[in-house]
């Protein structure tokens, strides 16, 4: 598999911080845009949250990470 093929996945990266300086997450689509809710990123403040999002993601577009 090529690098190029496994980036193609939805990531959780950090997306900001909140006032308190608790990290906030968010997820990646394949095309490096933040995975949008309402018309804003979706934000996660615990990373597990998001990661099972992003799982979940790829398997129904049929992506592996």
């Amino acid at each position: 598999m090529t690098g190029e093929q496994q980036t193609a996945t939805y990531q959780v990266e950090k997306l900001g911080e909140a006032p308190d300086g608790t990290p906030l997450w968010g997820v990646r689509r394949p095309d490096r845009s933040w995975y949008q809710s309402m018309g804003q990123p979706a934000w996660y403040i615990g990373r597990g949250t998001a990661e099972r999002d992003a799982a979940e993601l790829n398997q129904i577009h049929g992506l592996v990470p």
